[in-house]
């Protein structure tokens, strides 16, 4: 897998996940029943929640797809809290996880998310974890990667025109341009 700084990390501004520590990382896989790729461990260390340079990756479906940002590991509690009001510690894995659950089942985790809040998660259900995409505006998900390392490593840069908006998303059935100028 290609080295985490080529894919330029931007941490989150204001992030109340704070460095990850390996404790948190151990809780996490053992509360889910999984066992979290090293290459991921490493970018949870590395980038725990934000965003990076090289966003752009190859999609089967729509010929390519664009992170908006990735999940970090906070503190489980800080879930739990949003959690009692039917909620979730939005970027937090710990329900960001226990929501895609709820749609999915057990057994994927999803780590970062396009502008129209699509997921991608890896599927631990299969043999090799894979890299799908959750699709929110029709519940369904599809094969994206074979591998999380394979994902990252065909991360590319966004080539824009100047002056082009940044993203196009669907919400709430409108198209709507996203650009942060």
């Amino acid at each position: 897998m290609r080295d985490i700084n080529e894919l330029g990390p931007r941490p989150y501004r204001q992030s109340s996940l704070g460095p990850v520590r390996e404790e948190e990382i151990q809780a996490f896989e053992s509360h889910y029943s999984i066992s979290l790729p090293t290459s991921f461990r490493k970018f949870l260390y590395a980038l725990n929640g934000g965003r990076v340079r090289l966003r752009r990756y190859p999609d089967p479906v729509e010929g390519y797809g664009e992170i908006n940002d990735f999940y970090g590991l906070g503190r489980k509690a800080a879930d739990d809290e949003h959690a009692l009001v039917n909620g979730w510690d939005i970027g937090n894995l710990w329900g960001e996880v226990r929501r895609l659950q709820q749609r999915l089942g057990n057994g994927v985790m999803p780590f970062a998310r396009d502008a129209g809040d699509n997921q991608l998660f890896i599927d631990f259900r299969s043999p090799v974890p894979s890299v799908h995409r959750y699709v929110a505006e029709t519940n369904t998900t599809y094969l994206v990667s074979p591998s999380y390392e394979e994902f990252i490593d065909s991360l590319q840069e966004v080539q824009r025109s100047p002056g082009a908006p940044v993203r196009q998303a669907r919400l709430g059935g409108a198209l709507t341009d996203d650009n942060p100028q």
